[in-house]
């Protein structure tokens, strides 16, 4: 199974500084699950939600039988972005993409994840704005499952996000991804990692990374 992995949380919260009002992620996620039928025609959409978003909308996911809902305990506000990381340990899962809910799925998009996927290379990141000036975006990385605990040693979630604290702060969970995860799979010798760059932050002397300077593709 493949899986287009989300997050959905604060229901009935204040709204974080720089971030949208819930209702935008909610049609955001409508969106998105339209927008995967077409592009992903074979992947699964599922997504982490905490209690008070799962009880509010209860008979609206009991209605929407197209995605997998999975309900995770209140986190702080990048360690609950990070639930997009579960799969990665579900033996049940081969392949996960993390997007962000108010980012609408892409034809080109897909067409790298697709590339990526017949190729033998772990990981997938995409660079996409000029606003994109780290590796790996919280809402544009994709893993293949298999092999997730041998290039990380990570062999579950909570040991995993468990290796810093401070996920109250915005951009944490990017942290995160580029100080423990980014390297596990870019370092010389060991590199398994497909970078697609359109705009933003190109590498430039990765071990076996592939870079697509394709600016002009048009989505």
């Amino acid at each position: 199974m493949k899986i287009i992995s989300y997050s959905l949380f604060g229901y009935g919260k204040g709204k974080h500084e720089s971030c949208f009002e819930f209702d935008s992620y909610l049609r955001g996620l409508m969106l998105n699950v339209r927008l995967a039928r077409l592009l992903y025609p074979d992947w699964v959409v599922r997504i982490h939600m905490d209690d008070a978003t799962f009880e509010a909308y209860r008979r609206f996911w009991s209605n929407l039988k197209c995605v997998q809902i999975v309900r995770c305990p209140d986190a702080p506000l990048t360690k609950a972005m990070l639930w997009r990381m579960l799969p990665v340990f579900d033996p049940s899962v081969t392949a996960v993409i993390c997007r962000d809910l108010d980012s609408p799925l892409t034809y080109r998009e897909a067409q790298a994840v697709y590339q990526w996927m017949e190729s033998p290379k772990q990981a997938h990141a995409i660079n996409d704005s000029i606003s994109h000036c780290i590796p790996m975006l919280g809402g544009m990385v994709g893993f293949k499952t298999e092999f997730f605990t041998d290039y990380t040693g990570f062999e579950n979630w909570e040991q995993m996000v468990g290796v810093m604290e401070g996920y109250e702060r915005k951009g944490a969970d990017q942290d995160f991804l580029n100080r423990f995860i980014y390297p596990c799979f870019s370092n010389t010798g060991h590199s398994s990692i497909m970078h697609h760059y359109f705009l933003g932050y190109q590498p430039k002397s990765l071990d076996g990374c592939y870079t697509c300077s394709c600016r002009e593709a048009h989505v």
